[in-house]
């Protein structure tokens, strides 16, 4: 009987029809996952203002909103597996960036409220125009509303001096593991704009220095808006300040669009593959 079912004839499986994802909803390059965007996670946050009763209810905790998304709470692992984090938010708010105030609040708030697990002792959030004045934020919500209330500067943006001062925290910190997330459209000021690769290198020198591994600190620039001269810029620091030491490349900078999947975002130079996934 079993050989007559082998001789028997074989069945064609029908074909699965090819799926035509739209451009927001395709998979992207970085583990094969579809995009998610800001505002599919913002928007899950905002839900989760009226549904804080059926949280209560059903006893979900509210920093896991929007965990359920491709990628998300792999991002958050991600963090989370290299130990307790200090977590810096960098906002650029000089006039240049007028036009995408609410798209950094936004982007702000996302990024925050999914890394902030790591930070026992709350985020820092610095302005690019007040650097040597950090405020404390305790959740996403706080960074959210420091940004929305913060007054455009005119000029342009010292991004080497803002820089240094938050390294100066980081080593009076005793430069604990950090993530830096710099909000910004590269439009620098051009005195001082060549000379944020040298906050890169001391950086990278304090690291050896202290023998620290690479993922100890990072620096994720996001940028906003698509400036040709600034997109050069971040790119630049991305690819042209890596360095090798004794066989270990250090690689802490990582560029992406704030229109990118979030997760790489989140991720940022801390995993080889995303850094190198553009």
């Amino acid at each position: 009987m079993i050989n007559a079912a082998k001789s028997g004839p074989t069945l064609q499986r029908p074909t699965t029809p090819e799926i035509i994802h739209p451009v927001r909803n395709r998979p992207s390059s970085y583990s094969h996952e579809r995009k998610v965007s800001v505002c599919e996670v913002y928007e899950a946050l905002m839900n989760k203002r009226s549904s804080w009763k059926q949280f209560r209810r059903y006893r979900s905790h509210p920093s896991d909103v929007g965990m359920s998304l491709p990628g998300m709470q792999n991002a958050r692992n991600q963090i989370n597996r290299h130990g307790g984090r200090d977590q810096i938010l960098v906002i650029d708010d000089y006039e240049s960036m007028i036009e995408h105030r609410r798209n950094v609040k936004e982007t702000a708030r996302v990024i925050s409220y999914s890394v902030k697990v790591s930070d026992k002792d709350g985020m820092d959030l610095y302005f690019a125009s007040d650097s040597c004045n950090p405020q404390k934020c305790q959740n996403s919500s706080d960074v959210e509303a420091k940004i929305r209330n913060k007054v455009t500067v005119s000029g342009c943006c010292d991004m080497k001096k803002c820089l240094e001062d938050v390294m100066d925290q980081v080593k009076a910190n005793g430069t604990k593991p950090t993530g830096i997330y710099i909000f910004t459209d590269g439009i620098w000021d051009p005195e001082h704009k060549p000379e944020v690769k040298d906050v890169i290198h001391e950086s990278i020198d304090l690291l050896i220095k202290k023998n620290a591994k690479p993922a100890d600190l990072m620096f994720q620039f996001i940028q906003f808006g698509r400036d040709p001269e600034g997109s050069k810029r971040l790119k630049f620091l991305d690819d042209g300040c890596k360095r090798t030491h004794r066989g270990v490349e250090y690689d802490i900078v990582d560029t992406k669009h704030c229109d990118d999947h979030v997760p790489k975002i989140i991720i940022g130079s801390i995993s080889k593959h995303n850094d190198n996934d553009d």
